[in-house]
């Protein structure tokens, strides 16, 4: 938490595996030099003087890059990004490809600003500066955080508005020598598109679809007016330096750069690659009054949002494929119900490597978005044109606004009018109140698994998970059902409290930021920002935000409470398990006294062997994003509420090895007295595979080959009497993986016939 009284916002949060976490806000400063921020101190970004507000100006508004230990106190490097002469700027997303020389590490973020110039962006002068407007930015850092480019977003006119909402960044490699960057982002802009429109200006605009369901769709190029609310979506290239400062002498080229709009008003907020061309976007469609007939948003597939009615907002998600030649929309649909008074906006999109029950190829894609709604109708045909959704485990909408999760599988259209998206799974999250989820968030490589956050009626931040079963079926895991609402897990105090936090007009004037509720109608969904939320390795999940109560709560060693009145940036570290249940990875409620503390010293408690798995993350072209790796991290979880004497769940292992590579399975249990309840050596095969129960096993329950979902072992009702349960997946496979090692460092030639997930263990 921050420790003086401005006001300080988290907005986003990336966990990419190389043992930080990369938080990116916006705060307020009396000064820049000898600064400190969570009691850490900060720097500003390369080529930045340092600040000073004028008397009379109680605080300047600057953006904050923070790299943190995961899920602790520990900050290793901050830095301040505004202004070459101290205006302000704001925050929204931060995406980062990780690398081992933190040199070849790329931190992207994104934001507006009231900067005519930021530090090495070396660009036009925006013709807009100082009568009223806002330019877009990203800002490229390395993993040392020094600054290496940015670049800003801006069209002609004045008093218009650009804000770059999230990024995606992937490096490409030639011969294994890191040689591009590439940031792919979406925005909101007002600039419109008129030829010449500074660095705004349309770049291989994609063409108007042929077909679809609007009658005159616009492209990429259509200039909608100033004034007009669009999306924006394009892509940066650079190249690949790894000393601060070099950018200043080599502008970003833009590869493609279209606006993604129509009559209405409409916006981008949430961003992701699939692969080294194709990237999906979600964002929201709407208006507040009826305009006249004219250009329609680009829908290939659905119902199209054409005027006529009002008031009324939709979501909308699109599939683009981009590359050096062209920029191509592949797919797009409008979600929700297109009826006076009904509102939903989708705020984030997660993608799968591996969706659930389909046959992984090159060319298909798992995507599931959440958002707000109160669409009772969201899963029905009057939402999603001729198909419908059972949605479970909540079937219908609580409150006047619920959050929402829907998800399916994406398979690259085969002609320009195939429907490519088939919709799978969804359900509403939310009890009697107004509620709405803002982020998504998990192992790409997951084919099922994902964790959510957002709000709740009583202004807490909320936090679920949820898993898709065999039968293609949503299921919630994480502590069971609350009462008048879903289960998981909230944090908050007596206060307002927010994750995917922007500054933020409650309780005071509004800070600076383009899309404020005066210029961007919510249609009363909360502000569309989305993102605040990772999971680690360890699956543990980090959420980032902003509190106004003064009892928020803190945990941790070095951990600081609220001081002051106004708003304090807060980030959470969250296991997503109930009390009572832990795993050998260090995830959990500590194991009961006797027991050594987990993670083991020199082991890392996950699945083994170790060295089998692939880098974890989502990169790109360096590890194919479609290709399933020959092991994968398993996530051994617990179903139902805190156990309890009489309670029953279910124990859940997601990404076992498939039916195509797995001779045989055991589920193991142990009780008191054997690994991991008591201290002693582990069980250890000479290929690498750690056994947390004794073998044989005290019991063993032998189960057929996966088919590529998750296994799920009911348990009856626990028994009365208290005790410790441990239990473990065991897995005896058809193709060997590399092996022969507890380290993440396979010997030459090493291989295992097993694989082995972490161990969880149950007490009450």
């Amino acid at each position: 938490m921050g420790v003086n009284d401005f006001r300080e916002f988290w907005a986003d949060v990336k966990i990419p595996g190389d043992g930080f976490a990369y938080s990116v806000g916006t705060i307020e400063v009396p000064t820049t030099v000898n600064a400190f921020f969570s009691g850490f101190p900060a720097f500003t970004a390369t080529s930045l003087t340092p600040l000073t507000v004028s008397p009379g100006n109680p605080a300047a508004q600057v953006v904050i890059l923070q790299q943190a230990e995961p899920a602790g106190s520990q900050i290793f490097q901050q830095r301040f990004l505004y202004g070459m002469t101290g205006e302000s700027a704001h925050a929204r997303a931060v995406h980062v490809w990780p690398a081992a020389n933190p040199a070849d590490t790329r931190v992207a973020i994104c934001g507006e600003t009231l900067a005519d110039e930021l530090p090495l962006d070396n660009i036009e002068t925006w013709p807009g500066a100082g009568n009223g407007g806002s330019v877009g930015f990203i800002a490229m850092f390395d993993g040392n955080l020094n600054l290496l480019w940015s670049h800003r977003f801006f069209g002609l006119a004045n008093d218009e508005h650009c804000a770059i909402t999230d990024v995606s960044v992937r490096v490409e490699y030639v011969d294994g020598v890191p040689t591009t960057d590439y940031v792919t982002f979406c925005a909101a802009s007002t600039y419109g598109m008129p030829a010449g429109n500074g660095t705004l200006a349309a770049v291989l605009p994609f063409a108007p679809p042929t077909g679809g369901s609007c009658g005159n769709p616009t492209g990429g190029d259509t200039d909608n007016g100033v004034g007009q609310w669009d999306g924006i979506v394009g892509r940066l290239s650079h190249a690949h330096v790894n000393n601060g400062g070099a950018g200043a002498n080599a502008p970003a080229t833009t590869v493609f750069l279209s606006a993604f709009g129509g009559d209405m008003q409409d916006g981008l907020f949430g961003i992701v690659d699939l692969d080294e061309e194709r990237f999906a976007v979600v964002g929201s469609t709407g208006t507040v009054a009826a305009p006249a007939p004219g250009a329609d948003l680009p829908i290939t597939s659905g119902l199209c949002p054409a005027a006529g009615v009002a008031p009324f907002s939709a979501g909308v998600i699109a599939v683009f494929r981009g590359n050096a030649g062209s920029l191509q929309l592949e797919w797009s649909q409008s979600v929700g119900s297109l009826a006076q008074n009904t509102d939903t906006a989708i705020r984030d999109v997660h993608f799968r490597r591996e969706p659930s029950g389909v046959n992984t190829a090159p060319d298909t894609f798992g995507l599931t978005v959440v958002g707000a709604t109160n669409d009772p109708d969201l899963f029905g045909p009057s939402s999603l044109a001729s198909i419908s959704v059972a949605a479970t485990p909540q079937a219908t909408i609580a409150g006047g606004v619920d959050g929402f999760v829907l998800g399916g599988t994406y398979t690259t259209p085969s002609s320009p009018m195939s429907l490519p998206m088939v919709w799978l799974q969804g359900t509403f999250r939310g009890s009697t109140g107004d509620e709405g989820l803002t982020g998504i968030s998990g192992w790409n490589e997951f084919n099922e698994h994902f964790v959510v956050t957002g709000t709740t009626d009583a202004n807490d931040i909320d936090f679920g998970s949820y898993y898709v079963d065999d039968t293609l079926t949503l299921v919630e895991l994480a502590g069971g059902p609350i009462a008048g609402g879903p289960g998981g897990v909230r944090v908050g105090g007596s206060g307002y409290d927010r994750p995917t936090a922007l500054a933020d007009p409650q309780n005071g004037p509004t800070m600076f930021h383009a899309t404020t509720l005066g210029q961007f109608d919510t249609f009363g969904l909360g502000s569309p920002a989305g993102g605040g939320i990772s999971v680690g390795p360890d699956a543990r999940t980090i959420v980032v935000g902003t509190t106004l109560s003064g009892n928020f709560p803190v945990v941790g060693a070095g951990a600081r409470a609220k001081t002051g009145t106004t708003h304090d940036a807060v980030r959470i570290a969250v296991d997503m398990v109930p009390v009572g249940v832990g795993r050998t990875d260090g995830t959990g409620t500590p194991p009961p006294a006797g027991a050594p503390a987990y993670p083991l010293p020199g082991v890392f408690g996950g699945t083994t062997p170790e060295c089998a798995l692939t880098p974890f993350g989502h990169q790109i072209g360096l590890v194919d994003a479609q290709a399933a790796p020959a092991l994968a991290r398993m996530l051994i979880d617990w179903e139902g509420p805190a156990p309890a004497p009489n309670v029953n769940g279910a124990i859940v292992v997601s990404r076992p090895p498939n039916s195509s590579n797995t001779l045989g399975a055991a589920l193991q249990f142990d009780f008191p007295g054997n690994n991991p309840a008591a201290p002693g050596p582990l069980p250890l095969l000479p290929d690498g595979v750690l056994f947390w129960t004794t073998d044989p096993s005290n019991v063993v329950f032998t189960l057929p080959p996966t088919s590529g979902f998750a296994l799920r072992f009911p348990l009856s009702a626990l028994p009365a009497a208290g005790t410790t349960v441990t239990a473990q997946l065991i897995v005896l496979l058809n193709n060997t993986v590399t092996g022969g090692a507890i380290g993440p460092v396979c010997p030459a030639n090493g291989t295992s016939a097993f694989a082995a997930s972490p161990a969880i263990w149950l007490s009450w």
